[in-house]
């Protein structure tokens, strides 16, 4: 504390390896020298919740901690850090009816919901469906009561019955009791005490059944389908007679939940109704009718192979249950689990070459190492496979915190890789990666007045160096690189991608102009990374782009009117909205 920056200090007194980290507002180089845990352009900052780091008291990237809960899979050490309410071994977990947590569909903790039992009184609910009673009084599950218009509670029949007034003809009883004077409890069912006389009489179609009496049992005479248990009444050599429920007999009997099919028989299709999900064609019985299956239901259903993911619908994550590639979003299905494959080289080919472009989570060093990372793959150009490993954009907020020390570059993954994005893997990584040598580079223009421009791309290829010895260190990633343009640029650009922070150009890595690890031979006499000498803020410059790429395109083919010639473009008046640098 010498009231003096000095060693390897980002502001006095604070940063560096030796001393604490430096409060808001504070210089600082990385992450680590910030007691917020975020640097930005060089300046440490408040954590925020959308910055696309895993920072402050986020539990994963930007989610977790004092921000919103995160989603299944995701990195979590409290309940409170998920979405679910439910974090196990370091992981969110999906939710489920028997978590103790209120989370998923549920109306209340394990309750309510469209897959979880409905709820007993006094617990929350969203609606009639959601409760025991069938009532659902200002948010709240109600006691049964004689006059709620619901079955429920120990009803006998609709508010009748037990403890409620006393059931009327033809309702349903437990004892003589439920039933209105003059009537008798027969066969669960209030009926004139006629029905009980062992004689036929009155409108009876057999002895003691039919007509005014209950139903009548198979083989009995009847003479409409009420007559019978069965609901089938059947004419016949014998005449009409009660006949066994079919799932063929056009009536809707036996335990159907609607005409022909439910309970015992064939599941019915949408729209018809049910009593559970085992009675629909798509698994999904809403408010008691059969509904299509949706990818955002909640439920296991349709051709689903996990909650509303796989086959029809989207990819599933990580870890989720599949039955072949293409239900995962990583298009790798192992032991019916959805698997990280090593790049977008192998994911290209384990796709027979189909798969397109987007982003795809990758695992370079396998199991045991870093954790998987969502990164872009190229697939459309030059075979495929090609795998993003860092994006600078125009926006220096995004791009200053990929400036690190060598010890963060060789192990985080930094920002994100949605489009727009600052973004780059693990250096550690880019070795892997590139399993063919081979380099592209994207770039693509952005005009003076702001407009951007369709992406041009340069290749190369160059070999990599091995690692320093005694350390986890890429003394430089690959040597000279030939850059190369189409016809008529007769001389390839060549091209120096360094990770090393003593290497041409002392300082590319930790220096604040020039600190992204990824630089062309000479520092900035192309200017492709930072030019913070020619604006105001350091966004990313590459005049050469006047020369034709690899598919003999340049400025003027992608720019069109809007580009600007000759001693416009020396004098900055282009620059690059985004360079993405891919490896194979």
């Amino acid at each position: 504390e010498d009231e003096r920056q000095g060693g390897d200090e980002t502001d006095t007194d604070c940063g560096g390896d030796l001393c604490p980290p430096c409060g808001l507002a504070r210089g600082c180089l990385d992450n680590e020298d910030c007691e917020s845990g975020n640097c930005v352009a060089w300046r440490c900052v408040a954590v925020s919740c959308s910055d696309g780091l895993a920072n402050g008291s986020e539990t994963d990237v930007d989610c977790g901690g004092d921000c919103d809960g995160c989603a299944p899979g995701k990195r979590c050490k409290v309940d409170g850090d998920c979405d679910s309410g439910l974090c196990a071994e370091g992981q969110c977990s999906w939710p489920s009816c028997g978590d103790g947590v209120r989370n998923g569909t549920e109306a209340d903790v394990d309750c309510g919901g469209r897959s979880c039992p409905a709820c007993p009184a006094t617990r929350a609910c969203e609606g009639p469906q959601s409760c025991e009673s069938g009532v659902c009084v200002d948010g709240l599950c109600a006691q049964a009561r004689c006059d709620d218009s619901e079955h429920n509670g120990d009803e006998t029949d609709l508010d009748c019955g037990a403890g409620c007034p006393a059931c009327l003809t033809g309702e349903r009883c437990a004892v003589e009791g439920d039933c209105a004077a003059g009537l008798s409890c027969i066969a669960g069912l209030c009926l004139p005490e006629s029905c009980a006389n062992q004689q036929l009489d009155a409108d009876e179609t057999a002895v003691d059944c039919g007509g005014s009496c209950g139903p009548c049992v198979e083989g009995m005479a009847c003479r409409v389908d009420s007559d019978c248990l069965s609901q089938a009444c059947v004419t016949g050599a014998r005449g009409s007679v009660c006949a066994p429920a079919r799932c063929d007999d056009g009536r809707l009997n036996g335990a159907e939940s609607d005409v022909d099919c439910g309970g015992q028989c064939v599941a019915c299709s949408d729209g018809k109704a049910c009593r559970g999900s085992v009675d629909c064609v798509s698994g999904v019985c809403t408010s008691g009718r059969c509904a299509a299956p949706l990818c955002t239901d909640g439920v296991l259903n349709g051709t689903e192979t996990d909650v509303d993911c796989g086959e029809r619908c989207p990819g599933c994550g990580l870890n989720q249950a599949c039955v072949r590639d293409t239900d995962c979003r990583s298009l790798a299905c192992e032991a019916r689990s959805c698997v990280a494959l090593a790049s977008c080289r192998e994911i290209h080919l384990r796709a027979a070459q189909r798969a397109s472009d987007g982003r795809y989570p990758i695992d370079p060093d396998g199991a045991g190492g870093h954790e998987p990372v969502e990164t872009r793959c190229l697939m459309s150009f030059a075979g495929g496979g090609w795998t993003l490993v860092q994006r600078t954009v125009w926006s220096p907020g995004e791009t200053a915190p990929l400036r690190t020390g060598y010890s963060a570059f060789w192990s985080t993954a930094v920002g994100a890789s949605l489009d727009g994005r600052g973004f780059r893997l693990p250096g550690r990584w880019w070795p892997l990666l590139g399993v063919e040598t081979e380099h592209l580079v994207v770039h693509r223009a952005r005009t003076v007045q702001g407009g951007g421009c369709e992406p041009l791309y340069y290749t190369g290829e160059g070999l990599w160096r091995a690692p320093a010895a005694g350390g986890a260190r890429v003394e430089r990633l690959v040597q000279e690189v030939p850059i190369h343009n189409a016809a008529p640029d007769a001389v390839p650009l060549q091209a120096l991608f360094s990770a090393n922070d003593d290497g041409p150009g002392a300082g590319y890595l930790e220096s604040p102009s020039s600190g992204v690890p990824w630089t062309y031979a000479q520092g900035c006499q192309t200017c492709p990374v930072f030019a913070g000498e020619y604006f105001a803020e350091p966004h990313p410059m590459a005049s050469y782009l006047t020369t034709n790429d690899a598919r003999g395109r340049s400025l003027a083919t992608v720019c069109g009117d809007a580009t600007p010639v000759g001693t416009e473009v020396a004098s900055d008046f282009v620059g690059v909205d985004s360079m993405e640098y891919f490896l194979r």
